[in-house]
């Protein structure tokens, strides 16, 4: 019987090949538009009107088309799909990738962190254990990092950490505090020259125990490939680099990128970190469970119950004042707070109100080595809070960490009581020991988003002589439909976090 095509399986990836124009006509394509293709809305340029686009495509092809690529989880159905188009299963030969081997090293960790907590050795158990890919979802605050790293130490592989360029720093600090490592143990690298690096670890010119390589590079040089075909595959590029273990840190951003760079490099371990592997969009959610399937996960964490939460209540004048809230058709939280820096009185009653509720949530708790956070939406909101709470409180520490504008000072988030940030800069991936007290007036529907922000403060096991409950205050102007419906939607996402909800009366108005 002669054979439609060549499936070779992967631990994360299938890759399709040997194939002829009808099977990718009748099977391949439909498939990839129909299960693994999102689309969205893109205007019509001189009408009114909008058309159905693919936005992004969870599945890769070589230049030629003649190999495809998906998620492995996407086997059967794309079996069931061949056999529903009229060919017979048989008649696809299947393979086994080849397995990266990894290079072997020897880790040490320091002391002071080679006990776990209680609560992390489960998880560690389980990254160890059966099993190519290891998902640790585990709440925020609850160690990803510390268990990525123990586990990595008894793994004793070369360890290839994939991570969103601004969370670099954050892993250069931790690795430097756990580990027993010197400088050409640890290569951070940053350039575009993927070949380069392989090549110089093919060579063995370097050594490295841990690579850290932006996910940027990765899709960079997947784009490249595009360009120029004669460029070494990522497969090979990853082969020569002989990593036996994968990080995924904050798997959730960029899920794409992610997913794509899932799609090369058969290597033995996989860690994907994420305590927010489900969000609002259904397809999204239907790609999550593609490249990191419930059935390997470990368990839902446990909810733990240690903040109290404040909705605080307040009202504005939204006609006279002027206030806009909406920007392409729905609500905009950049809109609502342009149109406040618009206006010197909304934005002096702004002011009020941010300063009643750090008078009333955080100063009654301040103690040495508290924190307090402050997230706004825009950065020239910031800006304005920073000023105006300097000049009300001449003696206090506050300041601004903006990730846009703070690029050469990565750590000064860590370095202020009381700092005034964005959601982008300092909502997700960033632990602030300290943080007591969190004052979210980013408005924002996304489960994901919300416990990302919540999860800026963390348990504090017993801190301050277990005097302080941490505190998440939002607040809601009564006026704004949307506000209602982001609370709404705030008291499901946050409730694995609740230990307290309240819904408080200002008794603010902008009349």
């Amino acid at each position: 019987m002669r054979s439609v095509a060549t499936i070779s399986v992967a631990h994360n990836y299938i890759r399709i090949f040997g194939f002829y124009g009808e099977f990718l006509a009748t099977v391949i394509k439909p498939f990839c538009k129909a299960e693994l293709t999102r689309f969205g809305l893109q205007a019509i340029p001189g009408t009114r009107k909008k058309i159905r686009v693919p936005t992004h495509v969870f599945a890769k092809s070589n230049n030629e088309k003649t190999e495809y690529r998906m998620p492995s989880s996407m086997l059967k159905e794309f079996l069931d799909f061949a056999e529903y188009r009229g060919y017979n299963k048989a008649r696809v030969v299947m393979l086994e990738e080849p397995e990266i081997t990894g290079h072997d090293v020897t880790f040490n960790i320091q002391p002071e962190y080679q006990t776990p907590r209680p609560d992390q050795k489960e998880w560690i158990d389980y990254q160890l254990g059966p099993g190519p890919l290891k998902v640790n979802n585990q709440n925020t605050g609850g160690g990803k990092t510390y268990m990525s790293l123990f586990s990595m130490a008894k793994i004793s592989k070369r360890t290839l950490v994939t991570i969103q360029p601004r969370y670099i720093t954050t892993w250069e600090n931790d690795i430097a505090k756990m580990m027993q490592v010197e400088p050409k143990d640890v290569l951070k690298w940053e350039f575009a020259d993927l070949p380069r690096l392989a090549q110089l670890c093919r060579e063995g010119t370097i050594d490295p125990k841990i690579i850290i390589l932006p996910t940027t590079r990765i899709t960079a040089y997947l784009k490249q490939c595009k360009l120029d075909p004669s460029l070494p595959s990522l497969d090979q590029i990853i082969a020569d680099i002989n990593p036996g273990l994968r990080i995924i840190d904050e798997s959730h951003e960029s899920f794409h990128e992610v997913c794509m760079s899932l799609l090369y490099g058969n290597l033995p371990k996989f860690f994907l970190l994420s305590a927010t592997l489900k969000g609002d969009d259904p397809f999204m959610n239907r790609m999550y469970k593609a490249v990191a399937p419930t059935s390997v996960w470990l368990k839902e964490p446990d909810p733990e119950n240690y903040i109290d939460i404040v909705a605080w209540l307040y009202s504005i004048n939204t006609r006279k004042h002027r206030v806009s809230t909406m920007q392409f058709g729905s609500y905009s939280d950049i809109a609502f707070e342009k149109s406040i820096l618009r206006n010197p009185k909304l934005l002096d009653f702004y002011f009020e109100l941010a300063d009643e509720m750090y008078r009333t949530f955080y100063l009654d708790i301040k103690e040495e080595g508290t924190k307090c956070l402050l997230f706004f939406t825009l950065i020239e909101m910031c800006q304005y809070m920073v000023k105006r709470f300097r000049e009300r409180y001449p003696g206090e520490d506050f300041d601004s960490f903006l990730g846009t504008l703070d690029k050469k000072t990565p750590t000064k988030y860590l370095e202020h009581e009381n700092l005034v940030t964005t959601p982008g800069s300092t909502g997700t991936g960033k632990d602030i020991p300290g943080s007591v007290t969190l004052l979210c007036f980013h408005t924002v529907f996304s489960i994901q988003r919300n416990k990302q922000i919540i999860g800026r403060l963390r348990q504090l096991f017993g801190k301050f002589g277990g005097r302080i409950t941490p505190r998440f205050v939002f607040p809601v102007c009564v006026d704004i439909p949307k506000h209602g419906e982001c609370f709404k939607k705030r008291k499901l996402a946050l409730a694995g976090k609740q230990k307290t909800w309240r819904t408080m009366q200002s008794n603010l108005e902008a009349a």
